[in-house]
């Protein structure tokens, strides 16, 4: 039990460092939610993107923090067994971290789809759209999106596609006339945050997160927004500096040869007292 407790009395930092941002990220979730069911961030113009800036300032420093601690052991003589443990520490806490971001960026995204998606079909009722809706009908439906990420089906915020009403679950999307229609009810009563799906979001993240790290790329998950970009790019990095720093220590690259740099060959040694 003693190496165990050394180990995680060495590696407190990281396992604090990740709890820290994981605890983060779920929270600004909850408190997203918290504030649209208060009504406090009802409209277009909600500075949410300063909540990503403060994650992502955070989160890359965090994990800046976990290398540099995985280097420091290496170049202050720690056990190989104790520098080993430390990399693959870190590798973990980096994985479960950004999972954490990109599960916090799919709730920012998903709700500014349903925003986005109440606003378009909101629009097309105005008068001025009435003659196009009329004249191409269906090829105005919207296909453009700003989710955070492509792949993760579930949404975790219910839009104006859920409020259609006399349309059976499992025929598809329902007719732009129906969507329209549905944009009538006021914005507050359309969007709501979808409980349901707070475990597959994240158990996705995390999914991608490891796929990231490894640099699979299945391609079955894509980043869309700009923040997740970025990160993914972080990540991608920083999974290689991990795997090179734990190459070098178990080939015995780092770490290992202070002390013996420092003594002089013994063949040498014994011909200076000759």
């Amino acid at each position: 039990m003693a190496p165990i407790f050394e180990f995680l009395k060495t590696n407190r930092r990281i396992l604090a460092t990740a709890g820290i941002c994981l605890f983060l990220c779920a929270g600004f979730v909850e408190l997203t939610e918290f504030l649209w069911v208060s009504g406090q961030m009802f409209g277009d113009n909600i500075p949410l993107e300063l909540m990503v800036l403060v994650l992502l300032l955070s989160i890359p420093l965090s994990l800046f923090f976990a290398i540099f601690h995985v280097i420091h052991l290496t170049l202050t003589g720690a056990s190989r067994n104790l520098q080993m443990g430390s990399v693959l520490l870190s590798y973990v806490a980096v994985i479960v971290v950004f999972s954490g971001f990109f599960y916090f960026q799919c709730s920012i995204g998903d709700l500014n789809e349903s925003t986005a998606e109440y606003r378009y079909y909101e629009k097309l009722r105005t008068p001025a759209m009435q003659a196009s809706v009329k004249r191409y009908g269906e090829a105005l439906r919207r296909t453009a999106s700003v989710r955070a990420f492509q792949g993760i089906a579930p949404s975790m915020w219910r839009g104006i596609g859920d409020k259609v009403t006399g349309w059976p679950d499992g025929a598809g999307a329902p007719p732009i006339e129906k969507l329209m229609e549905a944009s009538r009810t006021p914005l507050n009563k359309v969007i709501s945050f979808n409980h349901e799906a707070k475990v597959p979001v994240f158990l996705d993240c995390l999914y991608f997160s490891a796929v990231t790290i490894t640099s699979t790329g299945f391609g079955d998950i894509i980043p869309l927004g700009r923040f997740s970009k970025i990160l993914v790019v972080i990540e991608s990095v920083s999974g290689v500096l991990l795997v090179a720093i734990g190459i070098a220590i178990a080939l015995g690259g780092l770490g290992s040869g202070t002390s013996s740099a420092a003594a002089p060959p013994s063949g040498h040694e014994e011909g200076e007292n000759r």
